[in-house]
């Protein structure tokens, strides 16, 4: 949980009936930020049907492509996924960011230093991520903290190979992903070098990322938070009859 969003929360847990967390990593931290709360795991949820294997590619660089999807922030690690661009010292490999946000300054100037500007690609938002996710090699998720990333489901299901750090909500990935210490520009590297030539193990991984993508499907958590909503209300009307239900959502920081 963000030390800017902790105080709020902490107000609002006077005030609220049930805290709803989008994973279970997320949930021990509310847990723990806040004793005595009371804490539902709802999972985040992805559109197997719209993110899936089969469908629009987005053009491709020559040689390898990495996929980075995010706000471009601190939070979201892309100055990670830059340095070890430089440290792989390949020129047949691309990073392709989609986003923009407040630090596409500082990442424009950290790219140019080290000499990879013309392995990253700026694509800003863009209204069709599933073409790029289908195009990469590899989807990096090298967030610095997250809660359960939807960037990170939505590659899942469109079935990449994935590096992703060990942040909560990352749990999901299981086998299906490699998973690397946060800020820790040295194993990120070392992971893509190792996936980069090793086209087997990249099927493997997009394959079994398809796989876990199943189990949260968009249907099955909007049915899990109505669930929560109606037992809830249910609840709380028995008990405080002329009381305000109130359901806040833990969660680190928007995405």
């Amino acid at each position: 949980m963000s030390r800017l969003y902790l105080p709020i929360e902490r107000f609002l847990a006077s005030h609220t009936s049930v805290f709803v967390a989008v994973g279970e990593g997320e949930a021990a931290l509310g847990r723990a930020a806040l004793p005595g709360s009371d804490i539902i795991v709802v999972p985040n949820g992805v559109d197997t049907d719209f993110w899936r294997p089969d469908g629009p590619v987005a053009p491709r660089p020559p040689g390898r492509l990495i996929v980075c999807v995010g706000r471009l922030s601190r939070q979201k690690g892309q100055d990670i996924a830059i340095e070890a661009l430089a440290k792989l010292g390949r020129r047949d490999v691309t990073i392709r960011l989609l986003g923009d946000g407040p630090a596409r300054g500082e990442l424009t100037e950290l790219a140019s230093a080290l000499g990879v500007s013309d392995r990253v690609e700026f694509w800003g938002p863009v209204p069709d991520p599933d073409r790029h996710l289908r195009a990469a090699d590899i989807v990096v998720v090298p967030s610095r903290w997250d809660g359960m990333s939807l960037a990170l489901l939505e590659a899942m299901a469109v079935g990449t190979a994935i590096v992703a750090t060990d942040v909560p909500g990352t749990e999901i990935l299981g086998e299906a992903g490699v998973v690397i210490p946060i800020e820790d520009v040295g194993s990120l590297a070392a992971a893509l070098a190792e996936l980069l030539d090793a086209d087997q193990r990249r099927q493997q991984l997009a394959a079994a990322a398809r796989r876990a993508s199943m189990n949260h499907s968009l249907t099955d958590s909007l049915s899990s938070l109505i669930s929560v909503w109606e037992e809830t209300m249910a609840t709380t009307s028995r008990a405080r009859p002329n009381e305000t239900l109130r359901v806040d959502s833990i969660r680190n920081r928007p995405r």
